[in-house]
């Protein structure tokens, strides 16, 4: 064979492997394709299947939620139920408590308190208003002594308290106003039966001097002189200018005298029950001074009323008022005290009701919740399952 031949049967050679080639290029990337077509089935089933298995889940858990919303409710309807109960249970347990009360005596005990503070008020108001020592301190007298009956250890300091007050109401100074009123009263009739000196004028005896047997005429006349103007001075009253002239009065005025004296007892009597001290001394010295000035004062009875009005005039309306405030403090604060052992006696006798099976305890419900509300509850979100690279280049 020639070397011509040897060419051309070589350049023929060449394209035919080329396409060889080429076919089995082809061939691969057919199968490649293939293979890449069944990967992306594959994945889009399986993407399915996860989807759907998502749907059923999220459907599940739609349920859930429905069923624990209606739990949540009739959770909900159960503790108004038992809230209900407790609460008509708890009246139960007060008013038998409060029965026990007044059988063991808590009643009792705010009676002689409220009773305690009325009469403290009482005599309060006694001395502020009228000055009455006397009633005052029997009146807190009267209020220590129910105090005393409450069978408490807290009254020990109400107790001192009235104890210091009553002392004080003891040795204050106490003014008799009743008696007062009663020894003014006396002394208005006393000024009726005073005696006024009398109109008529009485002439004095007249010093007369006799005359000596040898005495001379000069001595005669002289001594005649003398008696003749002892007679005519003995028919006259010599008053002195410097003193005040005393009016004489008539019948009438006389009248008029002993009522205006009268009229100023009186004022002395309101006076007294008021409390004015200034006016009371006032008045009382008026009235001494007119009986002074124009009754008979030789008489036993204006020695009397003139005694009386010195009497009452040294009485002093006024005195210093003790202050019983502490013992109003102290049953303050032991009244206060009481009503909150009170309470505790009350709730331990409705837990001794309870332990002694005479009511029934309230049911209550452990890890109730304390809100429930019909908004769905929230979900925590499904997780999507991851998906391939080359799933997401295939996915349409």
């Amino acid at each position: 064979m020639t070397e011509e031949n040897t060419t051309q049967v070589k350049a023929s050679k060449g394209p035919v492997i080329i396409a060889i080639f080429a076919l089995l290029i082809a061939i691969v990337a057919v199968g490649a394709a293939a293979y890449l077509w069944m990967q992306q089935q594959s994945l889009r089933a399986d993407t399915k299947e996860q989807m759907a298995d998502q749907a059923i889940s999220i459907a599940d858990y739609g349920s859930r939620i429905n069923m624990l919303t209606k739990q949540d409710v009739e959770i909900l309807n159960q503790t108004q139920t038992i809230s209900g109960d407790a609460g008509k249970l708890t009246e139960r347990v007060t008013g038998l408590a409060h029965e026990v009360a007044s059988i063991t005596g808590l009643n009792r005990v705010d009676w002689q308190v409220s009773h305690a503070e009325h009469l403290i008020r009482a005599a309060h108001q006694r001395l502020v208003l009228t000055s009455d020592v006397e009633g005052a301190h029997a009146l807190l007298d009267a209020a220590d002594k129910v105090v005393g009956d409450i069978k408490e250890i807290g009254t020990i300091n109400v107790r001192r308290a009235f104890a210091k007050n009553l002392n004080d109401l003891s040795v204050a100074s106490r003014v008799d106003i009743e008696g007062i009123f009663v020894k003014l009263d006396a002394l208005q009739q006393q000024i009726t039966e005073l005696s006024v000196p009398n109109l008529g004028f009485e002439a004095g005896k007249a010093e007369i001097k006799e005359t000596e047997e040898d005495a001379d005429f000069n001595e005669k006349v002289s001594t005649a002189v003398a008696n003749l103007f002892s007679v005519v001075t003995a028919q006259y009253d010599i008053q002195q200018l410097d003193e005040p002239v005393k009016p004489l009065l008539s019948t009438d005025q006389r009248v008029y005298l002993k009522q205006n004296l009268a009229l100023l007892v009186e004022q002395a009597q309101l006076a007294a029950i008021r409390g004015h001290s200034g006016v009371y001394h006032r008045l009382l010295a008026q009235a001494e001074e007119w009986v002074r000035g124009h009754f008979n004062l030789d008489t036993p009875i204006a020695q009397s009323t003139l005694a009386s009005f010195k009497q009452l005039s040294a009485i002093e309306l006024n005195p210093e008022i003790p202050d019983i405030s502490q013992s109003m403090r102290a049953l303050k604060v032991f009244s206060e005290a009481w009503d909150k052992e009170k309470e505790i006696r009350q709730a331990s006798v409705g837990k001794e009701l309870v332990e002694a099976g005479v009511i029934e305890a309230p049911a209550v419900q452990e890890d109730a919740p304390e809100a429930v509300t019909n908004e769905p509850a929230e979900v925590e979100p499904v997780k999507e399952a991851p998906i391939s690279a080359e799933a997401e280049e295939l996915a349409p």
